[in-house]
């Protein structure tokens, strides 16, 4: 914003002359002014003193800072300047603020986005694997008409943008004794472990053994990805080797794995 060459007390003497009867071609004369500027501040500050004058041209000047002010916040300007004597259309003016707007009751976010609340969980609970852009979809194939920035707002304020920690789904299996084979080749157990690294201290999940037993180890793989096509290629090897068992005993997180 373009600092003016008058001073507030020069701009309210120069209104008080046109006020006084003054001609306004002797005035632009005079001050050496434009009939635009003279007729701008006329239509802006007439009947302001100098202090109320010296408080809007702060309060332009704030707000001609590129950031983002609340109707919230300009409320709280707003009451501030009427302590102050200002009425509230110049107020309003000063802030960027509507008089509709302002004697408008404020509603609380929430008030406002109760439809909108309800009808995203309503979606959310029927499929909860959705992201957002299919649930808003399914919003709009419904009929609400609500942008996706609000829609996105509310469903970021829910905090259902954040990954959802879901029950890892186990087949269910019957329990049975663990018992110790009568013979060979009857039941092999397949498991993996961490490999531990030269200084003694596990290397982490990132690594491990898979071995098949069968009382001593027919088979050991080692490596720090181990995919289910190569967990089938040594166990080929294993029954070309020793025979098919009857039976092969994994536990939940190998098969989770595989």
């Amino acid at each position: 914003m373009r600092k003016s060459r008058f001073m507030e007390s020069q701009i309210v003497s120069i209104l008080k002359q046109g006020e006084a009867g003054v001609p306004i071609a002797e005035i632009l004369r005079q001050h050496n002014i434009s009939k635009a500027t003279y007729f701008h501040w006329r239509v802006k500050y007439a009947g302001a003193s100098v202090e109320e004058l010296k408080r809007l041209r702060e309060l332009e000047a704030e707000n001609a800072k590129p950031k983002a002010v609340t109707p919230s916040a300009k409320r709280e300007v707003l009451a501030v300047l009427q302590e102050h004597g200002v009425p509230v259309r110049r107020a309003c003016q000063a802030v960027r603020l509507s008089r509709a707007a302002y004697y408008r009751p404020p509603r609380s976010r929430l008030e406002r986005d109760t439809d909108v609340v309800t009808a995203l969980n309503d979606v959310v609970v029927r499929h909860t694997r959705w992201g957002f852009w299919k649930c808003f979809y399914r919003l709009r194939r419904a009929g609400h008409r609500w942008n996706h920035k609000r829609v996105h707002r509310v469903y970021c304020a829910l905090r259902l943008n954040l990954p959802r920690r879901t029950k890892r789904r186990v087949p269910a299996r019957l329990r049975q004794p663990l018992l110790a084979p009568a013979r060979l080749n009857e039941t092999w157990a397949l498991d993996s472990w961490p490999m531990p690294s030269t200084t003694g201290v596990a290397s982490g999940p990132s690594t491990c053994w898979t071995r098949a037993i069968e009382r001593a180890g027919l088979a050991i793989e080692i490596g720090t990805s181990i995919p289910s096509a190569r967990v089938i290629r040594v166990l080929a090897d294993c029954v070309r080797l020793y025979g098919r068992p009857a039976r092969v005993r994994v536990d939940n997180v190998l098969s989770a794995r595989g």
